[in-house]
């Protein structure tokens, strides 16, 4: 088991309903938060492993100042890997997709890494360490 983090993105914070549901199916929640406007430099810095690749400014410039969920699980790799292939087929079809901005084709982030978990917490913490844990949807 590992230590994993997630992310909803902030297009995809309307369905909470139904995307928390099924991460706690497949690991175990251990802190969560809600981020009603997360700054400029926490998702840079979440985004920091990503610096210089293409779609790295318009990433964090986007979602700077909108609403993500957070949230420190432990869990199998491959088993979330899997939930938010997923998740994007059922809740991002392609079509959709086409008239989006191509970054846009996800509804979670899930770190892939002891290294990434490691950045995507740190950017975090001080959400996740304070009295928003275990927020319920």
């Amino acid at each position: 088991m590992t230590n994993i983090f997630t992310m909803v993105y902030p297009w995809s914070v309307k369905d909470l309903g139904l995307i928390v549901p099924r991460l706690d199916r497949v690991g175990r929640r251990v802190k969560s938060a809600l981020v009603e406007s997360v700054p400029m430099e926490v998702i840079a810095q979440h985004y920091n492993l990503e610096r210089g690749r293409p779609f790295y400014e318009t990433f964090v410039t986007d979602m700077a100042g909108k609403p993500v969920w957070v949230a420190h699980y432990i869990g199998n790799i491959q088993t979330f890997k899997e939930l938010k292939i997923e998740l994007r087929r059922e809740m991002a079809p392609f079509e959709e997709l086409e008239k989006e901005i191509i970054h846009r084709n996800g509804v979670l982030h899930t770190s892939m890494s002891a290294e990434e978990f490691a950045n995507n917490y740190g950017a975090f913490r001080k959400y996740l360490e304070v009295g928003q844990q275990h927020l319920l949807i």
